[in-house]
């Protein structure tokens, strides 16, 4: 019984070895293809990703401008902020697939302390990972726990939660009577009166 399975044991890591190795022989020659990119494919490549951040930061401004009646600021605000999310995001993603690469002493280092190796990271589930995740900075692994931490998390959505109610009620509390107040005043067109006011 135990030699049977040591036997399939062995015979599951030499499978497991056969598939990292072709594996990594697909990722050397994906590597080396993209590698032979010449300097002005590289210029297009930078162009792209520039009007792609661009378009998908001008986009909802001059959507939430054209609109009538305009829409509600809180939602501006929020789609405003989720586009810089984005773009900070798609540059980090650029960035490091960039230096990736192109070999730069950046990548280099990067590739010492990775176990994933750049064209290996390239794909889509990768992508969708990395725009879900809560942060900026992309990496070409991340580390994670092997299950969710329930209290941790349960802790941080209370932390969240206080923080939102305590926003509010100072919002409420001091801004919203600052601002019903110092409304007419601006209307009427007395800057000093209107300055005092908010000061």
């Amino acid at each position: 019984e135990s030699e049977r399975s040591q036997r399939a044991r062995v015979r599951h890591s030499a499978k497991m070895e056969s598939r990292r190795r072709f594996e990594q022989q697909q990722a050397e020659r994906m590597s080396r293809k993209i590698l032979r990119l010449s300097a002005s494919t590289e210029r297009w490549i930078l162009i792209a990703h520039v009007v792609n951040i661009a378009a998908i930061f001008i986009t909802p401004i001059i959507v939430i401008n054209s609109v009538t009646p305009p829409p509600a600021p809180m939602g501006c605000i929020v789609i405003t902020m989720y586009v810089v999310i984005v773009n900070f995001k798609l540059i980090s993603y650029a960035c490091v697939n960039r230096w990736e690469r192109t070999g730069s002493a950046i990548g280099a280092r990067r590739r010492i302390i990775s176990l994933v190796q750049y064209p290996s990271n390239v794909y889509f589930s990768d992508f969708v990972y990395f725009i879900a995740a809560p942060t900026l900075s992309y990496q070409l692994e991340f580390p994670r726990n092997e299950s969710v931490r329930k209290g941790f998390l349960l802790r941080r959505i209370v932390e969240f939660l206080i923080c939102l109610g305590i926003s509010l009620i100072l919002l409420e509390q001091y801004m919203s009577p600052l601002v019903a107040h110092a409304i007419p005043i601006m209307e009427s067109g007395n800057i000093w009166l209107f300055v005092e006011r908010v000061l």
